[in-house]
């Protein structure tokens, strides 16, 4: 399985983290930079998260559009979750300051991503932005919620797309299993 892993911070060398976490599961991990994404043959990306500010517009444009064409399965983390409902229409608001910490996230929808988990899980969160949920509910099912954030994780409604607002890699046994329930939807998709 060959895995592109898009690269959206600012400090590109803040992949790391993410990087050592997929590959604990994964044979062969591509990592590229948002604005340099190669049609390649790929199984399935994962979009980083990122110290940019979507609302502020510090984004990709060409990650926005690729988003709207990609036919693999992808999995947004923090800002690639706010990334995907961005490039589908959703409206990205700030909340004025950081959340930076451990947190419980309720899970509505035992979709595939969620196999094997409770209904509450503890994740880690660092983020300033968030999905408004209004803006994105004709395109995306709502997965999971928190007091923090309505939306917590999304899936596409047609396509194998799907974003988590907490980070996986931080996130322990729980972050895991969502990986390789991930995994799981690339080779059903295969």
């Amino acid at each position: 399985m060959k895995i592109l892993l898009i690269n959206a911070y600012r400090d590109k060398s803040r992949i790391k983290t993410l990087l050592d976490f997929l590959k604990k599961a994964v044979d062969e991990v591509i990592v590229v930079s948002d604005t340099d994404i190669p049609e390649d043959n790929f199984s399935g990306a994962v979009i980083s998260g990122s110290e940019n500010l979507i609302a502020k517009g510090e984004y990709s444009e060409f990650l926005a559009q690729w988003l709207k064409s990609v036919e693999i399965p992808v999995l947004g983390i923090c800002f690639g979750h706010q990334i995907i409902s961005y490039a589908y229409g959703g409206v990205i608001k700030d909340t004025g300051k950081p959340l930076k910490k451990t947190i419980t996230v309720e899970i509505l929808n035992k979709d595939r991503i969620f196999q094997g988990l409770p209904k509450y899980i503890k994740v880690s969160e660092s983020h300033q932005e968030y999905v408004d949920i209004k803006s994105i509910k004709d395109k995306f099912e709502i997965l999971a919620t928190s007091k923090f954030t309505e939306v917590e994780a999304i899936v596409h409604k047609k396509l194998p797309i799907y974003g988590v607002q907490f980070h996986i890699e931080r996130s322990g046994e729980v972050g895991m299993a969502v990986l390789e329930n991930f995994l799981g939807i690339i080779e059903k998709n295969s």
